[in-house]
């Protein structure tokens, strides 16, 4: 038996029973092996950009007895998988202008995107999450839940994500996103609704960070335009936004 770290354990726990599953970037396979074994999906493709994750994944699945249930796979993103291969996508541990990019660039293959068969989309993404919000919105994709966890001091965000009621049927045609406002882009409403006390600690430990680095750079001169006086617009604009969000607790 795989032990999952607390990451993705989450992530695990966040996909619902489905047919067969396809994980992206799936360096060791843990994640894929471990919802098979546990009978989350009956088959998954282990997919991967490099050889060399995949001759890992490979070792472990053979080491778990899953030959066959889970398929190693050499694809960039979803390009390898035709439409109706899988129902269920997970993209997780990648930046967010990656999978933006692995989303928009599969949306343009029409109605041979695996996109267009999809139930559920998964994402964990390390980076951008305003993009990968604006970018779901744009390939058809609704987030219906979300989880936070931390796992060895870092915060990690899940996004459990299922097509659009306003998506057109056959293929996840591009649209423009939503009227989200910058706190819903940055920080979405669903953790704040439920008051999620991982989302108030980050938002609580970011304050303290965007405060400190805001009296240091108040410290210092800087001329208009220069690097130093545009980073302290850009941190005094996120202190802004996470003492607005954290309003929504008192």
């Amino acid at each position: 038996m795989i032990r999952l770290s607390v990451r993705l354990e989450a992530i695990a726990s966040t996909v619902k029973p489905c047919r067969t599953l396809a994980d992206i970037g799936t360096d060791h396979g843990f994640l894929p092996i471990e919802l098979v074994r546990r009978g989350v999906c009956t088959r998954a493709y282990a997919c991967d950009v490099r050889k060399g994750p995949l001759d890992r994944a490979q070792s472990h699945i053979a080491l778990a007895g899953l030959t066959g249930s889970v398929i190693p796979l050499l694809s960039d993103g979803l390009a390898a998988l035709e439409r109706d291969t899988i129902d269920t996508a997970v993209m997780a541990g990648m930046g967010g202008r990656l999978i933006s990019r692995i989303l928009l660039e599969s949306a343009k293959r029409g109605n041979s995107s695996p996109l267009s068969g999809l139930s559920q989309l998964i994402l964990q993404p390390q980076s951008e999450l305003p993009l990968v919000r604006k970018t779901l919105c744009r390939v058809g994709f609704t987030i219906d839940d979300e989880v936070m966890v931390t796992d060895r001091g870092k915060f990690y965000w899940i996004f459990h994500t299922c097509p659009s009621a306003s998506r057109s049927a056959g293929h996840p045609a591009v649209t423009k996103a939503g009227d989200e406002t910058e706190e819903e882009l940055a920080f979405g409403h669903i953790l704040a609704q439920r008051k999620d006390p991982v989302l108030k600690e980050y938002l609580s430990k970011r304050l303290d960070v965007t405060t400190r680095l805001l009296e240091e750079l108040s410290g210092q001169s800087a001329e208009e335009g220069s690097s130093a006086y545009v980073r302290y617009g850009q941190l005094a604009k996120e202190k802004n936004l996470i003492e607005k969000e954290l309003e929504k607790w008192e």
